[in-house]
């Protein structure tokens, strides 16, 4: 019978203290959680308010509509006798110091969604999912990004990445900067370790898609868009590879015309559509080997 009392007393110790570390892991995942939101909730506040800074930036003064009115009537004009510059040389110059506090106020923009991104994002966390970091970037870009953000974890021997890819409104129309970083797994978590615009600045429609890497350790992927104000559809497309550190540009073709989709394959990518204005349809196979990619022959 004290047998029974004791194994009975035993169990319900080790009931009691497997609950008591499960109440404290719930509620240490509910502390993260609301962390991880407040965090969100202030990244997209800074965002929200760094935007606001293009309206500033892209505000006429009362010289630059006299400007733009004189240009009107003949840009050649001089405008400034002292130093003989024309009146489109002084609109270029104006529009070159907003482009560069464009640049400032988007750095900021990139820096707030770096420090989001380290602080919150646990790489080593085999059931991260790359929707999940996607989506973070989703609510808090909101208007401001060009397309949904995309991301992709690149798992390695080496450590774990996580890609990130967005573009951002430049606060003029026709304008936008995109963005394509890797972070590193680092002794304290992730770190920024490179970042490219994949050649994509002014570019909407964008598109990414993951490629079956041909190389073990390394993510190749497939961006494309369509060129912004162009007069018509003007695709640009682009293969970037990333070892988890850096990247490096596999494919840069000339910009094609035409209506486009691509399709990922198990050895590349196809790529299907008519050309703009043309009677011509395009249809290309491109398979891919650890030196690059290449187009197949018909039947290959």
């Amino acid at each position: 019978m004290n047998g029974t009392r004791q194994f009975t007393l035993g169990r319900s110790m080790q009931l009691a203290g497997l609950l008591f570390l499960s109440s404290n892991l719930l509620l240490s995942q509910a502390a993260s959680q609301m962390a991880r939101e407040e965090r969100r909730t202030d990244t997209q506040r800074k965002i929200k308010t760094l935007s606001g800074r293009f309206a500033e930036i892209l505000a006429p003064t009362d010289r630059e509509r006299q400007l733009q009115a004189d240009c009107h009537l003949n840009c050649a004009a001089v405008a400034d006798t002292a130093t003989g510059k024309t009146v489109a040389q002084e609109l270029d110059e104006i529009a070159n110091a907003h482009n560069t506090a464009l640049d400032r106020v988007i750095a900021e923009v990139e820096t707030s969604l770096d420090d989001y991104i380290v602080k919150t994002v646990r790489i080593t966390d085999p059931n991260l999912a790359s929707a999940s970091a996607a989506d973070d970037l989703g609510l808090i870009l909101q208007d401001e990004a060009v397309q949904p953000p995309a991301a992709f974890i690149l798992r390695s021997p080496k450590g774990n990445s996580l890609l990130v890819f967005y573009g951002l409104n430049r606060g003029m129309s026709l304008t936008s900067t995109s963005v394509l970083r890797v972070y590193a797994a680092g002794a304290n978590g992730l770190r920024l370790s490179d970042s490219t615009s994949a050649d994509m600045d002014d570019y909407g429609n964008l598109e990414v898609r993951e490629l079956h890497s041909p190389k073990t350790g390394e993510i190749w992927l497939l961006v494309s868009g369509q060129m912004m104000g162009a007069n018509g559809p003007n695709i640009r497309m682009r293969v970037v590879a990333c070892d988890g550190k850096k990247f490096r540009n596999i494919w840069m073709p000339a910009n094609q015309w035409g209506w486009f989709t691509n399709r990922v394959t198990q050895d590349g990518f196809t790529v299907d559509g008519d050309y703009y204005r043309s009677n011509r349809h395009r249809h290309e196979a491109y398979f891919l080997a650890p030196d690059g990619l290449y187009l197949k022959r018909p039947g290959q």
